[in-house]
């Protein structure tokens, strides 16, 4: 069912929306994009910078965590030219 996110079915997103909407005080415009789903190493690098589920929903927010097995994202990080990559950006 459309949810209004402008006709994105299912939203996905890495850290860094989530941190910078908040650090500006702008968390609750990521509401249209609800449900939002994040890989399960976005959520620990949120909570990483004090962002909890909670106050995601506080703002409108509801989270799907997709879990990423380690093996995919471990090879990922051993490729060559992907040293500087966080986990969840992998």
């Amino acid at each position: 069912m459309w949810s209004g996110a402008f006709g994105v079915p299912e939203p996905v997103s890495d850290t860094g929306p989530v941190l910078h909407l908040r650090e500006i005080g702008k968390l609750p415009l990521l509401a249209a994009f609800s449900p939002l789903s994040v890989p399960d190493l976005v959520l620990s690098e949120l909570r990483f910078y004090g962002i909890q589920p909670a106050e995601l929903l506080t703002a409108g927010l509801e989270l799907s965590v997709i879990p990423v097995a380690e093996p995919v994202w471990r090879d990922i990080l051993r490729a060559p030219g992907f040293a500087q990559i966080q986990p969840a950006d992998a």
